[in-house]
């Protein structure tokens, strides 16, 4: 009978035998903030003027109290730091936060940003008589010329004169010259239009309104006059 139940087994199920398996438990993950994107650059390190424009201020501290706490809860620190945090490098740190690395590291804050021909001006108090301020010196001194001038300054559309390497068409015709003109102008083209010209087929009534019919008519006048001569 044992020999019955072993007989439809694969080798693998003889040889192993099956473990028990625990699922393991779910990880979850609490989040070190409750806003991950502007929680690890909160700024805790104040300086004082910042407390007065504050609400809430639970969840920060003064560099002072934040110096005593820690010397309290690790005193090993006082070995390096041996006095309170300096007021002005936080202040100047915290002002850094939100000015551009050109003001940072290359401008003179402390002189300001303001160019010296704009500091040596002097504000000087106008008369109440002087009357409306212009705001520009353009704007008081500019005067349209369209309004001034007696002639008509609307420009006109250049033509370009004739060029005197334009083709003759009187000698092209003479000398049969076909440069410039395409297999499909010279054959099939020239025969689509004698066969609209001469209404072949029946008249074209939407002929005329077509885009070629006017170079049609063109090249035909053209030689027309070139018979003449």
């Amino acid at each position: 009978m044992e020999n019955m139940k072993t007989d439809y087994l694969t080798t693998y199920k003889k040889s192993y035998k099956s473990l028990p398996i625990e699922r393991s438990v779910k990880a979850t993950f609490s989040p070190d903030y409750l806003d991950p994107l502007s929680g690890p650059f909160t700024y805790y390190v104040k300086p004082k003027f910042i407390f007065n424009q504050l609400e809430d201020i639970s969840d920060l501290e003064t560099s002072d109290k934040c110096f005593h706490r820690l010397i309290e809860e690790y005193p090993v620190i006082s070995r390096h730091i041996h006095s309170e945090p300096d007021q002005d490098v936080i202040e100047k740190d915290y002002r850094d936060l939100v000015r551009t690395v050109y003001q940072v590291d290359i401008c003179k804050m402390k002189n300001g940003i303001t160019s010296k021909k704009t500091l040596a001006r002097k504000r000087v108090n106008l008369p109440e008589d002087w009357g409306e301020v212009p705001q520009t010196t353009h704007r008081a001194a500019y005067r349209d010329i369209r309004k001034l001038a007696t002639w008509d300054l609307t420009p006109k559309s250049i033509v370009p004169p004739k060029a005197t390497l334009d083709p003759n068409m009187k000698e092209r015709e003479i000398l049969q010259i076909k440069t410039g003109q395409s297999e499909y102008e010279g054959r099939i083209g020239q025969l689509g239009e004698d066969i609209v010209r001469h209404e072949m087929h029946g008249h074209v009534d939407d002929f005329r309104s077509c885009k070629i019919y006017e170079a049609l008519k063109k090249r035909r006048l053209q030689r027309e006059e070139l018979r003449k001569h």
